[in-house]
């Protein structure tokens, strides 16, 4: 694919995103960083999995659904452990109530493994097995590479596992 046809598919698809929001004021400056962390992982992934401009439009709404769920059962995962952690700050914590406690986290992981399963068949479907390894890969090494920055800035070493760059 045209690598200037494929960045201009990628921005189109990126402003379709943010268009909304041009009429507001400036966003605040953490979000700035974001937004081209954001730019840079949808051009680099467009590029490493070698995305077909239909491939692209298909492939990138599929893949924001996934990790808005990600995002989603992350903070509603974290949300039920804080009031396990409540609960167990008693003394004498209700065994009842932790039970109930534990089975809403059970039940959080079991919503989202179901519906994950079908975004990801979803995904699956617009890409190629080779295109399907590339991403599982792609995204690890992504967020590592993130992590590793942020160590970074943090001024903690850097930690390697999983595959080399």
């Amino acid at each position: 694919m045209n690598s200037l046809r494929a960045l201009s598919v990628v921005l189109a698809l990126i402003g379709a995103g943010v268009g909304a929001r041009a009429q507001e004021p400036p966003p605040v400056d953490e979000e700035e960083p974001r937004r081209l962390i954001e730019t840079v992982r949808i051009w680099r992934m467009t590029q490493e999995l070698d995305l077909s401009e239909e491939q692209i439009l298909q492939f990138f709404p599929k893949l924001k659904n996934l990790e808005d769920m990600e995002r989603h059962r992350a903070e509603t995962k974290a949300k039920v452990i804080g009031e396990l952690d409540e609960l167990l700050k008693a003394d004498k914590p209700s065994l009842p109530a932790l039970q109930k406690k534990m089975a809403e986290v059970e039940r959080v992981d079991e919503e989202f493994d179901k519906k994950a399963a079908k975004v990801k068949d979803e995904i699956k479907s617009v890409l190629s097995v080779e295109q399907q390894a590339k991403l599982l890969v792609f995204r690890f090494k992504f967020q590592r590479e993130m992590r590793d920055i942020i160590r970074e800035i943090r001024g903690h070493p850097r930690r390697h596992s999983g595959p080399e760059e």
